[in-house]
């Protein structure tokens, strides 16, 4: 619900700082003196086009802002888009520049798309000539469903639940058959790929160990004799005392010195220690020397594993971990060309099932849906003919599918109109006139108030073309309506101005140098006033006790009607 709505700078505006409540609220005013202007700001406010020649003369920028209270579906549309803390209200806003439009939420900058996505939930205008909510053909569907019962609703649900299941399986079948085709013009090759890895029967690790021991077999005698000299110089030197000889005679020096001086003993000990773990050390290049010997065979073998290896990885990936990945990946495709024909029949088989459900789904939605349409178009003709359009006739136009497996479910439905004698059934976009348009509209949401979701409805000269009795009937309709949605309405009549509970009244003033609006929220006084100059005549005795009677008319209608829907809570 739109509670407050400020304007800057716009057409012929220079501000309006307004406060809008429950109810209906009407604006009227002289021809030309601008009523459209506040309807044209509040759709600029919800995403509507504007324009740099919508800026005031003289004025570097136009703003608009309003303020709504939000329902769940606003709120979580804009959760859903990165909004956080959000209260039971939202500030939306535009500034227009030469340059362009900055449009806002909440202060964060948003596109326009998106203003006029959330615009779309919060306020549905009713214009002459204009594509409106209910006359989306989209939306039509959608609001033969929201009519239905619960038992409506478990079949729509269980259509929309088939049809996933049945997109599921079309994906996978479709997804299984692409890849198969595409894996069957590479098996054979896949197959050699896959026997000629197998085969090489690599191991993680093993290329490391295999170059380690080609480098000793490559190095064996060089390695035998260096170590060889290295033990006869630490030990067994035939020639010169061996490094362990002349060690152990040194720690014998350093043990007979311990026993006059204690303070050597560790050192003693140290030495000791040394020229065991040195005879260790001789012992260990001795065995090691002894075992290390030339082995053309073997180096033979290692050379050709570690070839298998280095062909494998050039073929198939940089490293034996990627050759490894590389196998289980062919290794999958071919399971999968083998197994793919067993599991195409599977998927062809379920889907055939599912859809034979669907089938029985959809009939059994399309014959509710046929029953909600019956129940709706005698409604909308009986609303239609107490607004004077008592020749219209309303019809619910159903193009069932065949072969459609939409979550839907098989009906295309439009809403077509004749809105006179022997004129064919034609869609609502295309009806005459913009009061046959907005009488319609008024219609479809008297009856159709369970669907309604838009908390503000805007009604743009509603009363183009009616009088008398039928203008009386629409002031009372929008008072009902009053009951499921906040309603601005511009109007000509007097008699639906009186029925409003809040009135503005919108006048032009010209002077030589410019020419601006000024809007008045008007009190009991002035309304009876206003009212009495909308009837056309002078304002006499005669039109004010004309105005005061359909005035003191709509204060007891709407007392009434509420004492009504009280007692029926």
């Amino acid at each position: 619900m739109l509670t407050h709505l400020l304007i800057e700078n716009f057409i012929l505006l220079d501000r309006l700082d307004l406060d809008f409540s429950k109810g209906l609220a009407v604006i009227t005013g002289e021809t030309g003196a601008g009523k459209s202007l506040i309807v044209d700001a509040i759709e600029g406010i919800i995403g509507g086009r504007l324009s740099p020649e919508q800026i005031k003369t003289n004025s570097k920028h136009s703003y608009l802002e309003g303020t709504f209270i939000i329902n769940s579906v606003v709120k979580e549309l804009l959760l859903e888009n990165g909004f956080e803390d959000l209260d039971e209200t939202i500030t939306l806003s535009r500034t227009i520049q030469r340059s362009g439009n900055k449009c806002r939420i909440n202060g964060q900058l948003v596109t326009q798309s998106f203003l006029k996505q959330i615009g779309e939930y919060l306020i549905d205008t009713i214009g002459q000539n204009e594509n409106q909510y209910l006359f989306k053909v989209e939306r039509h569907r959608g609001i033969i469903d929201a009519l239905g019962d619960d038992n409506h609703k478990k079949i729509l649900e269980s259509v929309k639940d088939t049809s996933l299941k049945i997109n599921i399986y079309k994906k996978e079948y479709e997804d299984l058959k692409k890849s198969s085709q595409e894996n069957k013009r590479q098996i054979d090759f896949y197959k050699f790929q896959l026997n000629e890895i197998e085969e090489a029967n690599l191991k993680t690790g093993e290329e490391k160990e295999l170059k380690k021991e080609r480098e000793i077999l490559v190095h064996a005698e060089d390695l035998g004799k260096n170590l060889l000299e290295a033990y006869h110089e630490l030990y067994a030197s035939e020639e010169t005392p061996s490094l362990c000889d002349r060690l152990n005679h040194i720690s014998r020096l350093v043990s007979d010195s311990a026993k006059h001086d204690p303070s050597l003993e560790n050192t003693s000990n140290e030495l000791e220690n040394i020229n065991f773990q040195l005879q260790e050390i001789s012992r260990s290049i001795r065995d090691y020397s002894e075992k290390v010997e030339s082995d053309p065979e073997r180096l033979e073998e290692v050379e050709s594993r570690i070839d298998i290896i280095t062909k494998m990885k050039n073929k198939y990936g940089q490293t034996v971990e990627e050759v490894l990945s590389y196998l289980s990946e062919i290794s999958e495709k071919v399971k999968l060309v083998e197994n793919s024909e067993e599991k195409l029949e599977y998927l062809t088989k379920n889907i055939s099932v599912l859809e034979e459900k669907y089938k029985e789904q959809a009939s059994d939605l399309t014959i509710s849906r046929k029953k909600l349409a019956e129940y709706l178009e005698p409604k909308v003709e009986k609303e239609l003919s107490e607004l004077g359009m008592d020749k219209t006739k309303f019809r619910v136009n159903f193009m069932t599918k065949k072969d459609s497996f939409s979550e839907n479910g098989s009906d295309g439905i439009e809403f077509l109109i004749s809105p006179n004698p022997g004129e064919p059934l034609r869609p609502l976009a295309k009806t005459a006139s913009g009061g046959e348009t907005s009488r319609l509209m008024l219609s479809l949401k008297m009856v159709l108030h369970k669907s309604n979701q838009v908390p503000t409805l805007i009604f743009d000269e509603i009363d183009a073309g009616i009088s008398g009795k039928a203008a009386l009937v629409v002031s009372q309709k929008l008072a009902k309506l009053t009951e499921l949605a906040q309603i601005i309405c511009i109007t000509h009549l007097p008699v639906v101005a009186a029925m409003s509970d809040q009135h503005l009244w919108i006048e032009k003033t010209s002077t030589e140098e410019n020419t601006t609006v000024n809007i008045i929220v008007l009190d009991e006084k002035p309304r009876i006033e206003k009212l009495a100059q909308m009837t056309g005549a002078k304002i006499s005795e005669t039109s004010l006790q004309y105005a005061r009677d359909i005035y003191n008319y709509a204060l007891d209608y709407k007392k009434d009607f509420k004492i009504m829907v009280k007692n029926n809570e």
